[in-house]
């Protein structure tokens, strides 16, 4: 009876500390992290017309040339999702010799130059703003036709975060909408090439590929540091400081 008592005991403490510990900052991000995998259909949208809008995110140029941009997934009343369905083209320079290579050995290229016609967008920067400073945005949530197409192209299938992530997508995602600015997260799922930009990654920029068509993970083909930090010789890049920070966390029972 002594011990089952200590161990109701326990569950009780265990269960109270619980609750006080979620905050409400912690039952919102609960919330926020729940609307980044809500079906593509059964949440509000808007979309444009798109031609001639050329995005530069660094080392990246993605040119959407004629086509309807879909933007969804709102959190704080920003969108952190954007599917295009028309013509695009992408343009990625690799400017480390070392993880040029990298690219050849997983895709075959040294370079990204890619036609698409599908791509899916998740993101916590500028791109929604650029895009309404010139396109007249209109609600409207995705159709059948358009869900259907953008299901077929499978362009979220990698972001999930049980495609054997080492970072959790949707985790590093809303850390970056709580931060929203230019330099945010900005991840795009075109043909077999993903390209990864993330800020709060030690190496902010992964150029990865898929193989063979179907596959169930993404080989990561070439990973750099940001533009602005321009360390890319291959003999300083393994000199690369990582950012580290002591946490201190005590408990009280």
């Amino acid at each position: 009876m002594k011990i089952a008592g200590i161990l109701l005991a326990l569950t009780l403490i265990g269960l109270s500390f619980n609750a006080a510990a979620e905050t409400e900052f912690f039952k919102e991000f609960k919330d926020n992290y729940g609307l980044l995998d809500q079906d593509l259909l059964k949440n509000p949208g808007e979309f444009a017309s798109i031609k001639d809008f050329t995005y530069k995110k660094d080392v990246a140029e993605f040119t959407f040339e004629n086509g309807t941009m879909h933007i969804l997934r709102y959190v704080n009343d920003r969108p952190t999702t954007a599917i295009f369905i028309g013509k695009g083209r992408a343009h990625i320079e690799i400017p480390s010799h070392l993880e040029k290579n990298n690219l050849i050995w997983c895709s075959g290229d040294s370079v990204v130059n890619e036609n698409f016609e599908v791509c899916f967008i998740r993101m916590a920067d500028d791109f929604d703003l650029k895009l309404k400073e010139i396109f007249t945005f209109q609600e409207e949530q995705l159709d059948w036709k358009n869900f259907n197409i953008a299901k077929k192209a499978q362009g979220e299938f990698f972001f999930k975060p049980n495609q054997d992530h080492e970072y959790d997508n949707y985790f590093q995602l809303l850390r970056s909408v709580y931060e929203r600015g230019e330099d945010g997260y900005f991840w795009i799922d075109f043909n077999r090439y993903v390209f990864n930009y993330d800020p709060n990654r030690p190496e902010q920029v992964v150029i990865s590929y898929e193989h063979k068509g179907g596959d169930f993970m993404i080989s990561e083909a070439a990973v750099f540091q940001r533009q602005p930090k321009g360390i890319y010789d291959d003999l300083q890049m393994s000199e690369i400081n990582y950012a580290a920070t002591i946490s201190n966390a005590v408990g009280t029972i």
